[in-house]
């Protein structure tokens, strides 16, 4: 996928937000490495909905970019009704994967407070659905922090995620 911006999609540096986008959302950057169609798409799904967990580190290989040293993976938390229903949580396992390929450490920082599913909605709906679905855990001050999914659909999970953990002081 080009390096663009997640949420205008004007083409920008090294997956950056536009400055014109900046000014409404925490989130800095967006590594959005594959457009979620093809070989991608049925990767990610054998991954989420077939139990094939050992997917985890393809897809940790594929989303492998320039990540910062000092850097902490946070997973985005999925919903334990998801969680239960697969047998484990594929942004953790995709954290931990990403860790094992970069050397950089993984720990979760935000809790799942609502089991919402947003597969389906709109844009802003999207948007207005995931307020208050996260929690963050733990102390996050001053730490860099990247957030790991599998998915970018409207970008409103992350800007969610990336509001709730710089209101706690990260960076």
């Amino acid at each position: 996928a080009p390096s663009r911006c997640y949420r205008c999609h004007k083409l920008t540096d090294r997956y950056r937000v536009c400055p014109s986008c900046r000014k409404s959302v925490e989130v800095r950057s967006v590594a959005a490495q594959y457009c979620y169609k093809d070989v991608t798409r049925e990767l990610i799904k054998e991954f989420k909905f077939n139990g094939k967990r050992g997917a985890a580190m393809t897809i940790a290989r594929l989303m492998t970019v320039a990540l910062p040293e000092g850097a902490l993976l946070v997973p985005i938390p999925t919903a334990t009704s998801r969680v239960r229903e697969r047998g484990y949580d594929h942004a953790k396992l995709l954290a931990a994967a990403l860790s094992t390929k970069t050397g950089l450490p993984h720990q979760t920082k935000l809790a799942r407070v609502s089991q919402n599913r947003q597969v389906g909605m709109g844009r802003s709906e999207r948007f207005r659905h995931i307020s208050g679905a996260f929690r963050v855990v733990g102390d996050v001050r001053n730490a860099h922090i990247i957030l790991v999914d599998d998915v970018v659909t409207t970008g409103a999970t992350l800007s969610e995620a990336a509001r709730l953990l710089r209101a706690a002081g990260a960076r």
